[in-house]
């Protein structure tokens, strides 16, 4: 008696749009994966992020080659239109060094270290148009300089945390290029039990309606076909606090001796 052929699986495949691609490829070289990914491991990790996909080494060749296109194009054009600071001879030599490093790097700041390494910080698109702001107001701006740098401050301080860079030393060298403690507009501890618990509650409905207003985004995303994780608990897209929260950054480790970035990102 013949053996019956086992069933065939349902698996479905679909054609990614150059969106649906550059969506992920931009997670994995950002987020998930080493920064600098050579093209048949970046092809490999796509595919076994989205297995269904029908992706080929060809497509995909000509995406990646329109992609460092328009990243030079930007590149070449940020760097040719100068500092965004206008900087004058009252600016520190730190700030001035600062600004030449920001102006010649895709990353945004440099925490400087002592262990023969500096770390580069790359926050997302939303908070570096923040900072670019408050980094303009606390180098041209004097009545505004105490909040901006703060503001500065508290993204910074996560970025020095993951990189073991004592925070001591990165108040050294924000007050060292804008001669003013960073810390100078910081709110005063609580003096109670009471002050306390409204400054938790404070910051609790700060970082709800980040993640609201983040979420809304994300959900637009998906709705025009960007592949989002979903969480199999609710069905909408995932929040990881880790990945998403409003002071979550990139940093790089800089080899202080040659300028090149380890491929080794926190």
């Amino acid at each position: 008696m013949a053996t019956a052929a086992p069933p065939v699986q349902d698996v479905r495949t679909v054609t990614p749009t150059d969106e649906q691609i550059r969506f992920r490829f931009y997670l994995i070289r950002g987020q998930h994966l080493k920064p600098l990914l050579g093209f048949q491991k970046m092809l490999d990790a796509i595919k076994a992020a989205e297995p269904t996909w029908i992706l080929g080494p060809v497509r995909l060749k000509k995406l990646l080659k329109v992609i460092s296109d328009e990243e030079a194009k930007e590149e070449a054009e940020r760097i040719a239109s100068g500092p965004y600071i206008n900087l004058n001879p009252s600016h520190s030599r730190a700030l001035r060094d600062q600004i030449a490093w920001q102006d010649s790097s895709i990353r945004w700041y440099r925490i400087i270290g002592h262990d023969g390494y500096d770390y580069a910080v790359t926050p997302n698109s939303d908070m570096g148009i923040l900072l670019n702001i408050m980094q303009k107001r606390a180098a041209e701006e004097p009545r505004q300089r105490a909040h901006a740098l703060y503001t500065m401050w508290t993204h910074f301080e996560p970025a020095a945390k993951k990189a073991g860079v004592p925070l001591e030393n990165l108040r050294a060298q924000l007050t060292e290029e804008y001669g003013m403690d960073p810390l100078t507009a910081a709110p005063p501890p609580p003096r109670n039990e009471f002050e306390r618990a409204a400054m938790a509650a404070q910051a609790a409905r700060r970082k709800a309606e980040y993640k609201r207003r983040t979420m809304e985004m994300m959900r637009l995303m998906r709705d025009r076909g960007v592949p989002l994780p979903l969480d199999p608990a609710t069905g909408d897209v995932e929040w990881v606090d880790g990945k998403h929260g409003e002071f979550v950054v990139l940093v790089t480790r800089v080899d202080k001796a040659t300028g090149l970035e380890e491929f080794e990102t926190w």
